[in-house]
C-alpha cells in the first residue's frame, strides 16, 4: 500500500515544494511594496471607468467652486489676491447665504490695501473656513479666523508616485501639543451636514459614525500602506470627478455680480486657484486622461471631491472604499497561486481531452486572468479594493513554473538516452578547461603588452615634451624677453603642461583600475593657480568665439593645501568639456566658499589656518544634455553628443576627474537642460593658508632664483648630467648654469661612470634608458665604487610608473623626477641634497586673488518681491529661476539681487530666500 501511494505521489513532489515558494515569494514582494505602483495605476483606471449616478450628481450640485485663474490675477494685478479684492469676493458670496465657505487660500500676511476691511469680513462670516499648512514648510492661518476656530488644514497626502489617492480627514499638529486638526474638506462637510442635523458620533476608539456611514481609518497593511504612510486619520478616496464635474464660477464674475443670485444659496462653496502660475496642482487619477487639457488637478478640486464623498456617504450610505487587510491579502494571493498551479497541471496533462489552438495552458491563463480582473472591478464597484497585481503575479508565476516542472518531468524520461553522451563529457570538459587556460594566458599576455605599450608611449611622448617645457622654462627666466613674449612663453609652458596631463590621463586610468591613485598636497596660491588654469582655457575659448569668465567671490583664502596637479586636472577637464560643447555664449569658472553652517558665513576669512569648504563651479551656455546622457558621462571611454564633437577627446577626463573628487571626499555633480547649457560643480574641504608670504611655495611664486650662497664652499657645486638625449642635457645645462652651478655632461652610462670617478661631482642627474649602460646599471656601479658611493643620485626619466620609481629608490637613488622636469621641483631636490640657500631676484610683486567688485543691491518692485515670496513658499525653484531671468533681461541693475537669490535656489534653500525677501519688505515698510 505504501509503495502504491509513493508511486502515485512521486510525480507531484516538485509541486509540493514549488507551490509554497511561489505563494511566499508573491506575499513577500507585496509586503515589501514592489507591486504598489501597479496597484495604484490599476486603481486610477478603475476610478476613470466608474460612471456618475444620480445620487452622486445631486450631491455634486450642492458644491460650487469659485475659481481664481490667470485672468483673475491679471485683473487684480497681483498674487496673492489683494485684501481689498478678497474682501469684495467674500462679501458677494456672503450675500448669497451659502451654508459654508471653504477658502483654500493661505492668508497670514496683509497683501496690498484693505486689510482692516478683510478682517471685518472674516469676523462677520461664521460660515467661512480658512486654511493653514502644518507639514513641511508651515504656513500660518489668519489670526482672526484662528481666534474664532474657523481654520482647517490644507495638507494632502501623496503616494510614492506623487499622486493623491487618500484623504486625510484629521491630523495631529506636533507644534501645538499634538492637537487634532481637521482637513478643509472635513470641516466644510461637517458644517454643511449640521444644518440637516447630521453630526459626527464616536462609536469606539477611532471609529465614528456620520449619518448612514461608519468610518474607520486605514489600518497598517490595508491597501498596501505601511506604518510610515498612515499619519493622521486617513481614508481611501473613491473620487467623483475632475474639475468639470462641479459647478464653477470665476472670481471676476462673482465680484462683477454676473452670476445667478441663488447659485450659492444653501450650498458648499470652495474658493481656490486654477491659475498655473500658482502651482497649486496635484497628480490624481484624472492625470491619466489622454484628452485632458490639464496635466494635474487643482488642489481645491481635490478638497471638493473629499467633501462630496463625506456628504454622499452620510446621506446615501455605502460610498466608502476599503482595502484588504494583510491576512485577507495573503489568503487571496494563496488562493490564486494554487488556482494557477493546479489548473496548469491539469490542463498540461490529460485533464482536458480537447487540444485548443495555441495550447490549453495559454487559454487557461487567459481565463483565470479575466476572472481575476472581473473580481477586482466588481469589488471596486461595491466598495472593496481587491489586490490584483500580487494575485496575478502569484497565478502567472505558478502557471509558468508548473509548465516548466511538467516539461522537466517529460525531459526526465529522455535522460536515459543521454547517459552514453555523459561518458564523453569529462573529456570535453578537459578540452574546454585547456582552452580556457590558453585564453587566460593570452589575456595575461595582452595585459602585459598593454602595460609595455603605455610605458613606451609615455616615454616617447615625454621625451619631446621635455625639450618644449625645458626651453620654455629657460625663456621664462630670461630678463631680456619682452613682456608680450614672456606671456606667450608662459602660455606655451601652460599648454605643454596641459598636454602632459593628457598623457597622464591614460596612465591615471591604469592607476585607477589598480586603485593606486593618490593625492599629494602642497601649498598653492589659489588666485595664481586659478588664473593659470583660466589662461589655458581662455585661448581655446577665444578660438571658438566663446566668452570666458573667471569669477572669484570675496572671502577666498590666499593659499590652500591641495594637490595642484590633480586639482588643475579636474578643472581643465571640466572647462575643456564646457568649451567643447559651447558654440556661442560664455563659459564661467566660479569659485566661492559654500554657505554650509559648519564652514562659516560667505565672505569671511578664517582667523587661523583651518578647513574651508570651497565650491568650484563651471557654467556654460552650450548644447546641454538629456537625462540619459547624464547617466553615462562619468563612465570611462564614454562620450556623449554628436559625432563631430566625439573626435575631440578620449572619454577619460570625467571618469578620472570623478575618481579624484572621491579622493577629495566629494563628488562632481551636474545639472543640465538640453539646449540651455550645463553646470558642473565640486565642493571640497581644503586646509587654508592665510600667512602665505612665509611659505616656501610663496617665495618660489613671488621671486625668481638667481643664485645661491656658497657658505663654507670654496667653489660652486658641480653636477654631472648623464643622458643620451642631447636636448635634455642642453636644457638642464642652460637652466643650472644660469644660477651658478658647474656642469659636467656624459652621453651614456659608461662615460658617466668614468667622469664620476675622475671628477667626483657633488651630485649626479641621470636617465634610466641609455645605450651601453642603462641607469640601473650605472647606479649599481656608482654604489659599488668607494669613491662615488656617497654622491647623491637624482633619476630623471620618462618612465613614470610607480614600480619604476620604487625600483630606482631601492637601487640607491635619492630622488626621482619624472620627465619633463619642472624646474621648481629640481630646485627643491637640489636644495635638499646640497643644503643650499637660494638667492632671489629683487622687485617681485605679490599676487593677490581677484575678487568680485561689490555692487549696490537694487530691489525690484514690491509686486515682484511678493510673487517670489509666494513661489518660495510653494518650493517652485524652476519658477523662481525663470522669474529672475526675466528680471535681469528687463533691467540689468537687478543682477546683484537676482544673483543672491540664485545662490540660495541652487541649493534649494527656500527658507533663506523668504528671509532675504522679508528683509526688503521690512525695509520698505520702515
Amino acid at each position: 500500500m505504501w509503495r502504491n501511494l509513493k508511486t502515485t505521489l512521486f510525480p507531484y513532489r516538485r509541486l509540493a515544494l514549488f507551490t509554497p515558494v511561489v505563494i511566499a515569494g508573491s506575499i513577500a514582494a507585496h509586503h515589501l511594496g514592489w507591486f504598489n505602483r501597479l496597484e495604484w495605476q490599476m486603481r486610477d483606471l478603475l476610478v476613470l471607468s466608474q460612471t456618475t449616478d444620480a445620487k452622486g450628481r445631486s450631491v455634486a450640485d450642492k458644491i460650487v467652486i469659485v475659481t481664481i485663474d490667470e485672468k483673475d490675477i491679471a485683473a487684480v494685478k497681483n498674487w496673492p489676491i489683494p485684501d481689498e479684492n478678497l474682501a469684495d469676493l467674500l462679501e458677494k458670496i456672503r450675500a448669497q447665504n451659502p451654508r459654508v465657505v471653504g477658502m483654500d487660500l493661505y492668508r497670514d500676511l496683509p497683501v496690498g490695501q484693505g486689510y482692516d476691511r478683510l478682517k471685518k469680513v472674516f469676523e462677520s462670516m461664521p460660515s467661512l473656513i480658512g486654511v493653514e499648512k502644518i507639514t513641511g514648510e508651515r504656513v500660518k492661518p489668519s489670526a482672526v479666523l484662528k481666534a474664532k476656530d474657523q481654520v482647517a488644514i490644507a495638507d494632502l497626502v501623496l503616494d510614492g508616485d506623487r499622486h493623491v489617492r487618500r484623504a486625510m480627514l484629521t491630523a495631529e499638529d506636533s507644534k501645538e501639543g499634538n492637537a487634532q486638526k481637521a482637513g478643509l474638506a472635513t470641516q466644510v462637510a461637517l458644517k454643511y451636514l449640521e444644518a440637516d442635523n447630521i453630526n459626527l458620533e464616536p462609536i469606539k476608539d477611532t471609529h465614528y459614525r456620520l449619518g448612514k456611514t461608519d468610518y474607520r481609518p486605514l489600518n497598517i497593511g490595508e491597501a498596501g500602506y505601511n506604518r510610515q504612510d498612515l499619519g493622521g486619520y486617513q481614508i481611501l478616496m473613491k473620487w467623483y470627478g475632475s474639475e468639470s464635474a462641479f459647478q464653477q464660477v470665476s472670481m471676476r464674475d462673482v465680484i462683477a455680480g454676473k452670476v445667478d443670485p441663488n447659485l450659492m444659496r444653501d450650498r458648499m462653496v470652495f474658493i481656490g486657484s486654477f491659475a498655473e502660475s500658482t502651482n497649486d496642482f496635484f497628480n490624481t487619477p484624472y492625470s491619466l486622461k489622454a484628452k485632458t487639457t490639464r496635466v494635474a488637478t487643482p488642489g481645491v478640486v481635490i478638497h471638493a471631491n473629499i467633501a462630496h464623498q463625506l456628504v454622499q456617504s452620510a446621506i446615501v450610505g455605502n460610498h466608502e472604499l476599503h482595502g484588504f487587510s494583510d491576512r485577507q491579502t495573503y489568503v487571496w494571493i494563496g488562493l490564486w497561486g494554487i488556482a494557477g498551479i493546479a489548473g496548469c497541471w491539469w490542463l498540461a496533462g490529460d485533464g482536458l481531452k480537447r487540444r485548443l489552438p495555441g495550447g490549453n495552458v495559454l487559454w487557461g491563463s487567459i481565463g483565470l486572468t479575466t476572472a481575476l480582473i472581473g473580481c477586482t472591478y466588481g469589488g471596486f464597484v461595491n466598495g472593496r479594493l481587491v489586490p490584483l497585481t500580487p494575485a496575478l503575479v502569484a497565478m502567472l508565476t505558478g502557471i509558468t513554473g508548473t509548465a516548466l516542472v511538467y516539461k522537466q518531468q517529460r525531459l526526465e524520461q529522455a535522460n536515459q538516452q543521454l547517459l552514453d553522451y555523459s561518458k564523453n563529457l569529462e573529456v570535453k570538459v578537459a578540452e574546454r578547461t585547456q582552452e580556457l587556460s590558453l585564453a587566460k594566458q593570452a589575456a595575461d599576455a595582452a595585459n602585459q603588452a598593454k602595460s609595455e605599450f603605455l610605458a613606451n608611449m609615455s616615454h616617447e611622448l615625454r621625451t619631446p615634451l621635455n625639450g618644449i617645457l625645458g626651453y620654455a622654462q629657460v625663456l621664462q627666466r630670461s630678463t631680456e624677453l619682452p613682456t608680450k613674449s614672456r606671456e606667450g612663453v608662459e602660455i606655451i609652458h601652460q599648454c605643454g603642461t596641459h598636454l602632459l596631463m593628457l598623457i597622464n590621463d591614460i596612465l591615471d586610468l591604469s592607476k585607477i583600475e589598480a586603485r593606486k591613485l593618490e593625492l599629494h598636497n602642497n601649498p598653492i596660491n589659489l588666485s595664481n593657480f586659478l588664473n593659470g588654469v583660466s589662461e589655458i582655457c581662455r585661448i581655446r575659448a577665444q578660438e571658438k568665439g566663446v566668452e570666458f569668465q573667471l569669477v572669484l567671490s570675496p572671502g577666498l583664502p590666499t593659499g590652500i593645501q591641495a594637490d595642484e596637479k590633480r586639482l588643475r586636472q579636474v578643472l581643465i577637464n571640466l572647462l575643456g568639456n564646457a568649451i567643447k560643447f559651447t558654440d556661442q555664449g560664455r563659459v564661467t569658472l566660479r569659485v566661492s566658499q559654500t554657505t554650509e553652517a559648519e564652514t562659516g558665513v560667505l565672505g569671511t576669512i578664517p582667523t587661523a589656518e583651518e578647513e574651508m569648504r570651497l565650491r568650484f563651479q563651471i557654467e556654460d551656455t552650450g548644447v546641454g544634455m538629456t537625462d540619459r546622457q547624464l547617466g553615462k558621462i562619468f563612465q570611462a571611454f564614454e562620450q556623449v553628443g554628436d559625432n563631430d564633437r566625439k573626435t575631440d577627446g578620449t572619454g577619460l577626463g570625467l571618469a578620472i576627474s570623478q575618481r579624484i573628487a572621491e579622493l577629495l571626499g566629494s563628488q562632481i555633480q551636474v545639472r543640465s537642460h538640453l539646449g540651455e547649457g550645463s553646470t558642473f560643480w565640486l565642493d571640497a574641504n581644503f586646509q587654508t593658508i592665510n600667512d602665505w608670504a612665509t611659505t616656501p611655495a610663496a617665495q618660489s611664486l613671488q621671486q625668481q632664483v638667481v643664485g645661491f650662497e656658497l657658505g663654507d664652499r670654496a667653489s660652486a657645486p658641480s653636477i654631472l648630467l648623464v643622458d643620451d638625449d642631447l636636448k635634455h642635457r642642453s636644457v638642464l645645462n642652460t637652466l643650472l648654469a644660469q644660477i651658478g652651478f658647474s656642469l659636467l655632461t656624459a652621453e651614456n652610462g659608461v662615460v658617466g661612470l668614468q667622469q664620476a670617478i675622475a671628477q667626483l661631482p657633488d651630485l649626479i642627474v641621470l636617465d634610466l634608458d641609455m645605450p651601453e649602460m642603462n641607469g640601473f646599471d650605472l647606479i649599481e656601479a656608482l654604489q659599488q665604487n668607494d669613491k662615488t658611493t656617497g654622491i647623491p643620485i637624482v633619476v630623471a626619466s620618462a618612465r613614470v610608473f610607480e614600480e619604476d620609481r620604487l625600483k630606482t629608490l631601492q637601487a640607491g637613488a635619492s630622488h626621482f623626477l619624472p620627465k619633463p622636469i619642472q624646474f621648481e621641483a629640481l630646485l627643491k631636490v637640489l636644495e635638499q641634497s646640497l643644503a643650499l640657500q637660494w638667492l632671489y631676484a629683487e622687485g617681485a610683486e605679490k599676487l593677490e586673488p581677484q575678487q568680485e567688485t561689490p555692487t549696490k543691491m537694487v530691489p525690484p518692485s514690491p509686486e515682484i518681491i511678493e510673487k517670489l515670496y509666494h513661489l518660495s513658499m510653494l518650493g517652485d525653484i524652476d519658477a523662481i529661476e525663470g522669474t529672475l531671468r526675466e528680471l535681469v533681461n528687463d533691467n540689468s541693475a537687478l543682477s546683484p539681487f537676482a544673483k543672491e537669490i540664485q545662490g540660495f535656489a541652487a541649493s534649494f534653500q527656500t527658507g533663506k530666500i523668504r528671509q532675504f525677501l522679508k528683509s526688503f519688505a521690512m525695509a520698505e515698510s520702515a
